[in-house]
């Protein structure tokens, strides 16, 4: 994975993010940029319960929540 990182005091640190990673290991949607991590929380944990009640095994099911660029969440598939 290529995350999103940025120099500080000489050091490589990664940028704030968020991943929704399924039960298969399957990055399933990221919020980034974070400009709010407590505010990220409560959106991550609303998708994650939208997300519990349609996810299938295999990835059957799979619903796309936003399209890049239209919100701060961005769903991969």
């Amino acid at each position: 994975m290529q995350l999103p990182t940025f120099r500080a005091g000489g050091v490589e640190r990664f940028k704030r993010l968020t991943l929704l990673v399924g039960p298969d290991a399957v990055v399933r949607a990221v919020q980034f940029p974070l400009t709010d991590p407590a505010g990220s929380v409560d959106e991550m944990l609303a998708l994650v319960r939208r997300r519990a009640a349609s996810w299938t095994p295999g990835g059957a099911g799979r619903r796309s929540v936003g399209r890049a660029g239209s919100s701060p969440e961005r769903t991969l598939s």
